[in-house]
């Protein structure tokens, strides 16, 4: 049987993408915004991308829980791993400068951990996927992404276990999730979970156009999407963390520009840039690491800036870097990407020398 070739396109969309998040966190232009722009799609491109490969097969409840098991448990340990690694560390950022007052401000429960109840009641809100660790704000894709596994594959599995219309009922169910996660976001929005709700559609329609082969090859199709995407800038905001969107609308055309539009470029680059194509793939099967470290890698820059004196001490505590609204904001990007893949190789380098000895 031959074996179907791996879609690399989807590997360079997925590096887009988070070379995006991290130009988006280390953005403070404010004539025009890159991170504003980036908002107005990229999430929604990440669960498209995350649902694109979906397939499950579970015959009984039994089988369901295991799929969703071994798709969300590599995920959920990424998440427990570094969260409580910042955890752990959370005083010496906090005593070192590298958390500010505005940090701290932002997040009510961020406090020294000083006694043991502290930290059990930390280590409980990490468990029961609440963690707030300042380094792990991305976090809240993957715990969403967890709830959005659990939604959609009790969806195909209901769907092909009582329904006779599979696809009817899937497509139904999807858009009814959307319908309540809008309701959410002009009532009450909870956190991760009000940004599932409406994401859903998102991976559901990832699914849907690999299983029904969109090409994405259409240049008018691609100019147009650029062009809108400009106009629809000045036209209204996305924030899909906390679930806000400037109407419903506004979120599908914005979400499914941006899709086609990356999902175009990246097509183009598999098929006419070998090197830029091997370079944004292996930066699309590695986000992981970038999700988790970006903005810890930041500091770096922000370390060397505070050492030839360009920022203050307090300004070393910013999340978003300080002062970076120039060359420097390159360095902060290339920051962002390399030191957590570089972190990554070293650390699988030395469990592979480890293993040898061993």
């Amino acid at each position: 049987m031959k074996m179907k070739k791996r879609k690399e396109y989807i590997d360079i969309a997925r590096g887009i993408a988070i070379i995006l998040v991290v130009m988006a966190h280390c953005d403070n232009f404010k004539l025009w915004s890159i991170g504003k722009f980036s908002n107005l799609f990229f999430m929604p491109l990440f669960f498209f991308i995350s649902g694109f490969f979906f397939k499950m097969e579970a015959q009984n409840f039994g089988e369901l829980v295991c799929v969703i098991k071994k798709k969300c448990a590599p995920i959920y340990l990424y998440y427990l791993k570094f969260e409580l690694f910042y955890l752990i560390l959370r005083n010496f950022f906090i005593n070192s400068g590298l958390y500010n007052q505005s940090v701290l401000d932002k997040n009510n429960d961020l406090v020294v951990v000083n006694s043991v109840k502290i930290a059990l009641l930390n280590v409980l809100k990490i468990v029961l996927l609440a963690g707030r660790e300042p380094f792990c704000g991305a976090f809240w894709f993957l715990v969403s992404l967890i709830f959005i596994i659990i939604m959609y594959s009790t969806i195909i599995f209901i769907s092909k276990k009582f329904t006779t219309h599979n696809e009817v009922f899937v497509n139904f169910t999807v858009l009814l999730l959307f319908v309540v996660g809008c309701i959410m976001r002009y009532t009450v929005s909870i956190p991760r979970i009000s940004p599932a709700i409406t994401m859903t559609l998102f991976y559901h329609c990832g699914r849907l156009s690999n299983k029904h082969g969109i090409k994405f090859n259409s240049k008018k199709l691609f100019i147009f999407s650029i062009l809108s995407l400009n106009i629809l800038y000045f036209l209204g905001s996305v924030s899909i963390n906390s679930n806000y969107f400037s109407n419903p609308v506004f979120l599908l055309t914005s979400s499914f520009l941006g899709i086609y539009m990356v999902i175009f470029i990246s097509k183009k680059i598999e098929s006419k840039l070998n090197y830029m194509k091997r370079m944004l793939a292996y930066i699309g099967r590695h986000t992981l690491p970038i999700v988790a470290m970006h903005f810890i890698s930041f500091k770096v820059i922000m370390l060397v800036q505070y050492y030839f004196g360009n920022i203050t001490y307090n300004q070393l505590g910013n999340l978003t870097g300080a002062n970076n609204n120039n060359i420097l904001y390159l360095f902060y990007v290339l920051s962002g990407i390399t030191v957590p893949l570089a972190i990554e190789y070293l650390c699988n380098l030395f469990k592979g020398i480890n293993q040898k000895l061993l």
